[in-house]
């Protein structure tokens, strides 16, 4: 038994870091892995999605974006350290939300959209890349982990004008 508990423990840590791009010492905040919709079915393509933040703290104090794969990590963004994130939210019916929090990198803006409520499905949190205001690409978001409670976390305690992360 305690040889079990052992070797249980010693892959856990990457077993869960597998799970999210959040480093140690970091909140998983948001995390979702991406893809593309094929007709009915969801593509993955590999690469994860995950907003990390400092544990246990409110309103944050620092919130990072990390875009890739538990091997490569292709983009980071760290705010306010590389800058700020803006947030938007908006009703889209009586009983649906949508939100929205973005930053730009040089000439280019990275929008993380989720739709909360009833009127969304599953596939309604994408990530959707500006170049110059046009759109380049749109990813869409599969098993969203904590996107209820991130969004809804943000707009409750009111985090976009007590935090340092939010423009």
């Amino acid at each position: 038994m305690r040889i079990m508990v052992l070797v249980i423990a010693t892959f856990l840590p990457a077993f869960v870091s597998a799970q999210s791009l959040c480093k140690s010492g970091e909140s998983v905040l948001f995390n979702a892995k991406m893809g593309r919709l094929k007709g009915d079915s969801f593509v993955r393509n590999g690469k994860t999605l995950s907003l990390c933040g400092d544990k246990d703290k409110n309103p944050l104090k620092t919130l990072t974006y990390r875009y890739g794969s538990s091997e490569k990590v292709e983009l980071e963004f760290s705010a306010p350290k590389d800058g700020r994130f803006s947030f938007d939210v908006s009703r889209n019916s009586p009983r649906g939300v949508d939100y929205s929090i973005e930053f730009q990198r040089g000439q280019f803006k990275y929008e993380l959209n989720a739709c909360l409520g009833m009127t969304c499905d599953q596939y309604d949190t994408k990530l959707v890349v500006y170049q110059n205001a046009k759109q380049i690409a749109e990813i869409t978001a599969d098993l969203a982990d904590k996107v209820d409670d991130f969004f809804g976390d943000i707009i409750e305690e009111d985090t976009p004008q007590k935090s340092p992360v939010f423009k």
